[in-house]
């Protein structure tokens, strides 16, 4: 059987390509006999969007080949809206070009679960999920973000987002899970089943959770990061009145370190270096934060970020904080589920987008947590 179909490909994505700058390039391939032949000049990795009118138009996704969803869904198969669908899975940003003769997607985005720590229970926090429809214009291009999972150990995660363009402000986003907590510590800390774990991220971020599988009172004092606080911009709220999650505390020792506070589009980081505390920049927009060996777990990204948890150096720490969601003015039919503990706000079949990391071994091991995605779901009139 053969197949007329384009690859739809970014400027960033080309090779061969010495100049690139305006709208995506349209690169004919061949024989779909199985696989997907990608045309001269574009990295392989692709999101599939299958449709009914005899062709797939494919755009990048993430690394290793074609993934093509089922073409037209029928409204309440497996709970997914009608029309045609585009699924990004390629970690960062893209820009997608709204078809002819389409006004409106609906779009589904999962933010990124947070990595696990080194203590044993230290899971990452599960990303958020977010539906709603919006309007469109034919022809426009949006911005899509996929968030990155948290780096293992105890990394945040990113959110995925859209926007109308590059260097304009997101307005749909599901944010990213904080990551566990990590600390030096070999006794007790690391063989107890109930370390730091990250939180949630959701409509507000869920806080971070304290370690409490040890007696030892130094360990009881290194909270977990706070939640972000979530913006009601369909009420008409200013994005900058809100908060990003505390930063965790810690008492009771003289070689502890409190987290540091979420901000705007950025998780709070905290590590231990020796006895001295390093503050820094945790999950930023759909990036994950950097790998932490010791020091409370890193806050999730969203429209704000999540704190950081604290740290009790030869102790244990707390998990950091989830981000908040971004529900821009225009959406409709809005739909926000919160990760519940490791887990993502929604899971699709076969898929679980946005889950923390867990370390399967039972050994106080550290795992990345698993990256977001976007579907964008569309009915040509």
């Amino acid at each position: 059987m053969r197949f007329s179909f384009h690859v739809v490909a970014s400027c960033a994505l080309l090779v061969a390509v010495s100049a690139c700058p305006g709208p995506p390039i349209l690169i004919p391939v061949g024989e779909l006999d199985g696989s997907i032949a990608i045309g001269a000049g574009m990295d392989s990795g692709t999101a599939a969007d299958a449709g009914g009118d005899g062709g797939l138009v494919v755009g990048p996704v993430d690394g290793g080949g074609v993934k093509p969803d089922a073409g037209r869904v029928d409204a309440g198969s497996s709970g997914e809206p009608p029309g045609r669908v585009v699924l990004f899975t390629q970690v960062g940003q893209q820009q997608w070009e709204v078809p002819a003769n389409v006004r409106s997607i609906t779009a589904r985005l999962w933010g990124a679960g947070g990595a696990s720590g080194l203590q044993r229970g230290a899971t990452g926090g599960g990303g958020a999920y977010v539906q709603a429809t919006v309007p469109v214009t034919p022809g426009e291009f949006l911005l899509v973000a996929v968030g990155q999972g948290g780096i293992a150990p105890s990394g945040g995660a990113g959110m995925s987002a859209l926007a109308r363009g590059p260097g304009v402000e997101w307005f749909l986003a599901a944010a990213g899970g904080g990551g566990g907590g990590s600390t030096t510590c070999v006794g007790a800390c690391t063989n107890s089943p109930s370390g730091g774990r990250g939180g949630a991220g959701g409509k507000s971020g869920e806080a971070g959770q304290a370690f409490t599988g040890d007696a030892t009172a130094a360990c009881m004092s290194a909270l977990g990061g706070g939640g972000a606080k979530y913006v009601n911009r369909l009420g008409g709220e200013d994005p900058l009145v809100g908060e990003g999650g505390a930063g965790g505390a810690v008492s009771g020792a003289t070689t502890g370190c409190a987290g540091e506070e979420g901000s705007w589009k950025t998780g709070g980081a905290t590590q231990l270096i020796g006895a001295a505390c390093s503050t820094g920049q945790g999950a930023w927009q759909w990036r994950a934060s950097r790998a932490q060996l010791t020091g409370g777990g890193a806050g999730g990204a969203g429209d704000w970020g999540g704190g950081a948890g604290g740290a009790i150096a030869g102790y244990c720490a707390g998990g950091g904080g989830g981000g908040s969601n971004i529900i821009g003015m225009g959406a409709t039919q809005v739909t926000q589920l919160d990760g519940i503990t490791r887990f993502p706000g929604y899971s699709m079949p076969d898929e679980l987008y946005g889950s923390g990391g867990v370390d399967e071994t039972n050994m106080g091991l550290a795992a990345n947590g698993t990256n977001g995605a976007v579907r964008i779901y569309y009915v040509v009139e």
